[in-house]
């Protein structure tokens, strides 16, 4: 068991960094943020590797009732009426989370501010893909 959550662990951070390299080589250091806002996109590229690992909201936890283990259950997740209210991040539970400074998800690597304005960003223009 402890060896499956090592193996985990190193490939959740295997793969920020291929993700981080990626993004260096793309350019995103130069203040456009080309990424897609999508609910695709945000799930993938975002909610899956940093917040559905097993210990934190995957199939097997489930924390605060949240899934995002795969692509599906991050998108089923989100539609639930308050986890994200399309149009308004004031009141979507994975924004309002996730920009709460009290408390920093996920606790042992903080998601990227770049990440959290682009989930923002998406609710605010109406949350594509989960209508």
């Amino acid at each position: 068991m402890q060896d499956s959550r090592r193996v985990l662990r190193q490939l959740a951070n295997l793969r920020r960094s291929i993700a981080c390299s990626c993004a260096l080589a793309l350019g995103c250091g130069t203040g456009t943020d080309d990424r897609p806002e999508t609910a695709a996109y945000v799930s993938a590229a975002i909610l899956v590797p940093y917040c559905g690992r097993a210990a934190c909201h995957s199939n097997a936890t489930r924390a605060h009732g949240l899934n995002f283990g795969s692509v599906d259950d991050c998108i089923a997740t989100m539609q639930s009426p308050t986890v994200v209210v399309p149009g308004n991040p004031a009141v979507s539970r994975l924004v309002t989370v996730l920009t709460d400074s009290r408390r920093v998800m996920p606790p042992d690597t903080p998601l990227p501010t770049a990440d959290i304005e682009l989930i923002t960003r998406w609710v605010a223009g109406g949350a594509e893909g989960l209508q």
